[in-house]
């Protein structure tokens, strides 16, 4: 895509990490292009990389694998989530470049309704890793350890591909053996459902353009909660942005309390535009390459 700007074949494109090229490499590459003038907005908000379980039969953190249970299920999760070293992931990838930590499942930190949220919802349970008291749970479950867990992520993902790595260092000291399900291509894994965990970038759910309403019925994660279900349906009539607001805070409070995954940070994206397009406004979290193009004025490709 630099590329094809600099050759002025292409005017608008978005990036993200990848494991070809990082979000620096790309601003330096950028950096070079002397016509046509390509201006680089970076911002975020639109998604967070998270840790989410799946709930399916198969999965070890699901009702069935723990003895039909769902107090013991949620124990499994709960100490999972306090073996999951968020604050040294954040600051492992800030060595690459400036992340907004994500503390709810629900809003990114622009939203309105995002602080309340987050003083309440209770995620700050899990801030700090804690070896200990996730080895304290699963000793008291009773169950046979370690228990098998298969993580799966894109490999073509180095922000996924970093917090593996420092989730898996003292995962055996918790109780848990971790297995490597990742692939260039995971959406085979994850709708076969022969996984337990997964490491990536997930949609805000609260955006408008996002369907919140899926959450209980998604084929991939198999997640469902009566209570989930009731602050949705709560969602749904609420007329105005405060009961809105408050339909979605209940529902961040009640996925944290029901141990769905754990946000870690805000992904960045990369908007890059050039200055022969009139009129361009950068989306909201520059996530579009086609957001608002029915304002632009496009000159013409000098000649020669």
């Amino acid at each position: 895509a630099i590329a094809a700007m600099s050759s002025g074949d292409v005017d608008v494109a978005t990036a993200e990490d990848s494991g070809i090229a990082s979000l620096g490499d790309i601003l330096g590459l950028v950096s070079t292009i002397k016509s046509p003038k390509v201006t680089s907005v970076v911002k975020s908000g639109a998604s967070t990389e998270q840790v989410i379980f799946n709930f399916r039969s198969t999965s070890v953190f699901s009702t069935e694998r723990n003895n039909q249970d769902p107090a013991a299920a949620l124990a499994v999760r709960k100490a999972f989530l306090n073996l999951v070293p968020k604050n040294r992931i954040i600051t492992g990838i800030s060595q690459n470049y400036s992340v907004v930590s994500s503390d709810s499942l629900v809003f990114s930190s622009g939203m309105n309704y995002y602080a309340s949220s987050v003083s309440e919802n209770g995620l700050t349970e899990y801030l700090f890793q804690d070896v200990e008291k996730a080895s304290e749970l699963m000793e008291a479950s009773g169950l046979e350890l370690p228990r098998k867990v298969r993580v799966v992520f894109d490999t073509d993902n180095p922000r996924a591909q970093a917090a593996w790595i420092l989730l898996r260092e003292r995962a055996l000291s918790a109780g848990f053996k971790l297995k490597d399900l990742s692939s260039q291509d995971p959406t085979q894994i994850l709708a076969s459902g022969e996984f337990d965990l997964y490491i990536g970038p997930r949609p805000v759910i609260s955006l408008p353009s996002e369907n919140v309403f899926a959450i209980t019925s998604s084929a991939i994660f198999g997640y469902t909660s009566a209570a989930v279900d009731g602050a949705l349906e709560e969602l749904a009539l609420a007329d105005n942005q405060r009961d809105r607001g408050a339909a979605l805070a209940k529902l961040d409070k009640l996925l944290v309390a029901d141990a769905y995954g754990m946000p870690l940070y805000e992904v960045p994206s990369l908007l890059l535009y050039a200055d022969r397009i009139e009129g361009f406004v950068p989306s909201a979290h520059a996530d579009s390459a086609t957001w608002g193009y029915q304002n632009w004025v496009v000159e013409p490709t000098p000649k020669g």
